[in-house]
């Protein structure tokens, strides 16, 4: 019996379903396929049930014996925010792209590797002193997570915990964040997938647009300097460890 047929009951099963895929949606490109987790009702709950273990471990750490609020990151933190604010017994409170949200909304600005990108919450969506859980699928470079982090603090709320499906540790974005970081899965081994990728924007750029050149050339050394570092473990590791299930230039 295959694992997407089978019940499953423990989270390293889970772990067996996620398949990769080289070279998609195109060449360099290494995708994270998460939707077969969806595909098996036992999977996903046994999931969702990991992650909300979990988030009680760290709420009680700190003090807390309650998370009030689940911050699900646009978009696919979405998939996991709603069921696992239902088993918290909280509430779900999405942030999104700017413009996406209607009403008084609070918004931060944060940069990315080819410009800027703007996320915002709804201003009256989390009150003062709660207790904060943001989840999404991926943790790549950490930006999007950091301006969600940025925006519950403006609220006056406190971040508990940080929880993602899968981590590109290679990456690092667990040093750009505050609270403590939970990923299910680590992924490091990619880096000759984003050199190939690097390497075959260099010769598609027109060589006088000067914008470009210093971009692809800062991502190179980027590059470098990842390859040449250590990866790090993605459990349990506290301050400082898509946003999508795959690894884009973009992200």
């Amino acid at each position: 019996m295959s694992l997407e047929k089978e019940e499953i009951r423990d989270i390293e099963q889970v772990k067996e379903l996620i398949k990769s895929y080289p070279d998609f949606p195109s060449e360099g490109v290494l995708f994270r396929d998460i939707f077969p987790i969806f595909q098996n009702p036992s999977a996903l709950d046994c999931l969702l049930n990991n992650l909300v273990e979990q988030a009680l471990e760290f709420a009680k750490k700190q003090g807390s014996i309650k998370i009030d609020a689940v911050v699900g990151l646009d978009a696919r933190g979405f998939l996991f925010g709603p069921t696992l604010a239902l088993k918290l017994q909280a509430k779900f409170v999405p942030v999104r792209k700017v413009g996406k949200l209607p009403g008084q909304t609070i918004k931060f600005t944060y940069v990315k590797e080819y410009g800027q990108d703007v996320m915002e919450i709804q201003a009256d969506a989390i009150l003062k002193d709660e207790k904060v859980l943001i989840v999404d699928d991926l943790l790549a470079t950490g930006g999007t997570c950091s301006a969600a982090e940025n925006l519950v603090s403006q609220l006056g709320a406190t971040v508990v915990l940080n929880q993602f499906v899968i981590e590109l540790s290679d990456l690092k974005g667990r040093d750009l964040l505050t609270a403590p970081i939970y990923s299910i899965l680590s992924f490091g081994a990619w880096i000759h997938h984003l050199k190939k990728v690097t390497e075959s924007l260099r010769f598609r750029i027109v060589r006088d647009d000067t914008e470009s050149q210093t971009a692809i050339s800062g991502l190179g050394r980027r590059v470098g300097q990842l390859d040449a570092g250590q990866t790090e473990n993605a459990e349990y590791q506290g301050t400082k460890p898509d946003q999508s299930p795959h690894v884009r230039l973009a992200s």
